[in-house]
């Protein structure tokens, strides 16, 4: 049986050329979730958190330290897609929105005219990570000596949903993300119809406009291309491609979970909370079910909940506020 590595610190290595082991600690666990494989890792898992899992999955999970496993979450050889300057071009290319810029130098700024406020993001970094809001100039020119470049401009927009394409080996599959105020992401909802929001036309824009982009990318491959819904002078508008994520994502491990443990036809909710209710949870009723998936000795904890419908998902949701991330979830729901 094979053995693999969970290398959550892939656009970090991507980034600078070395691995960050204990960044891959964090969420290593969800292998044993949506993979039948061995996890190879230093961590010392408790045999009441292995026997927990067994009770969610059904079978033993295998964990062993092996300096030959592959790696899972993504492949090195792909640095060129999973740059924010890749997805930036493309956006270029297709005119999907104006008000981009790449910085590859401090002197290149002077050339450039930029409105406020604005978008700083880090040409890698996953789930946020790089990404900041400056509102003002002064503060724009203060951090301008601690950025690194190349980095990316991007217009600020009132996001009000936030959803992903997962494609794998080009079959897609969409659902909506759960993102905080500092761009963090938190989880993902798998539900029975397309993302809330997207009206016909808007409908018909993404499809068109995802065509485009796919067409530009190695097929039989597995990524996903982050968009959300944006509010402008009263205008409800469409961001087709904020990024590609070209790696596995937290998404597609929720995906799976839905896939894997969900109901038939039902719906799933995928999040990370900060609270610890309670340890290696499994609340199981004839209509939703939900399950924590985490040691209880990380900074974020996980939960699965599946619902046999939207409607059951999000009251439950509701009845579990202490669960629930400090995120837009009220705005969604």
């Amino acid at each position: 049986m094979s053995s693999f590595f969970m290398n959550l610190d892939y656009e970090h290595q991507l980034a600078t050329g070395h691995p960050q082991p204990k960044m891959n600690q964090i969420f290593e666990y969800l292998f044993w979730f949506v993979d039948e494989g061995v996890l190879s890792t230093k961590k010392k898992y408790s045999q009441n958190y292995l026997t927990h899992i067994q009770k969610l999955i059904g079978r033993t999970p295998c964990l062993k330290d092996d300096a030959l496993a592959l790696n899972w979450w993504g492949d090195l050889k792909f640095k060129e897609f999973n740059s924010k300057e890749f997805s930036t071009t493309l956006n270029q290319k297709h005119h999907l929105i104006d008000g981009l810029h790449i910085i590859n130098s401090y002197e290149s700024l002077k050339e450039r005219e930029f409105s406020f406020p604005l978008i700083y993001k880090a040409s890698h970094g996953m789930s946020g990570q790089g990404v900041r809001r400056f509102d003002h100039l002064a503060e724009f020119t203060q951090f301008l000596p601690h950025a690194a470049y190349p980095f990316i401009i991007e217009p600020f927009h009132r996001r009000i949903h936030d959803f992903s394409t997962l494609v794998v080996h080009r079959e897609k599959k969409i659902y909506e993300n759960l993102i905080d105020d500092q761009f963090q992401y938190k989880g993902s909802f798998f539900l029975t119809r397309k993302p809330r929001g997207l009206t016909d036309s808007l409908w018909k824009e993404y499809e068109m406009k995802l065509d485009l982009i796919m067409a530009e990318l190695p097929q039989d491959q597995i990524y996903s291309i982050d968009s959300y819904l944006y509010e402008e002078k009263g205008e409800i508008k469409l961001r087709v491609m904020s990024e590609i994520n070209f790696r596995k994502t937290m998404g597609y491990i929720g995906l799976e979970c839905h896939r894997r443990y969900g109901f038939d036809q039902g719906s799933s909710a995928f999040f990370l909370s900060r609270e610890k209710p309670e340890r290696f949870l499994k609340r199981e009723e004839d209509d939703w079910r939900m399950w924590s998936l985490s040691p209880g000795d990380c900074l974020f904890e996980t939960y699965f909940l599946s619902a046999k419908d939207d409607e059951t998902l999000f009251s439950v949701l509701n009845r579990s506020t202490n669960l629930l991330p400090q995120s837009k979830l009220s705005v969604l729901i």
